[in-house]
């Protein structure tokens, strides 16, 4: 079998790709999972830019009250963020 698919005859084309997909599969897992860990970044991107603003859990209000009550403007801090995101992770709300 020759390393150039283009130049293999159709039954090693088929063995070259069933072997290239085994591969795949076991270097980078499972692709829905791929797909839901990059859904849930694209989400908490849009949240982070505050596109989408519903709170998403606790720590999305926790993060309001206290941007009202310090009059913070600015971008949240590595630690608001961990806190944040731990407290939506724990008490995160239904949705509809």
């Amino acid at each position: 079998m020759t390393d150039v698919p283009s130049k293999m005859n159709q039954e090693d084309r088929a063995n070259w790709i069933a072997k290239r997909k085994k591969e795949l599969v076991e270097t980078v897992g499972d692709l829905e999972a791929i797909k839901e860990m990059e859904k849930e970044k694209l989400i908490q991107e849009l949240y982070d830019a505050r596109i989408v603003k519903t709170s998403r859990g606790l720590g999305d209000t926790v993060e309001k009250v206290i941007k009202k009550v310090t009059g913070k403007k600015s971008n949240t801090c590595g630690g608001c963020r961990k806190r944040r995101d731990a407290l939506n992770k724990a008490f995160p709300y239904k949705k509809k």
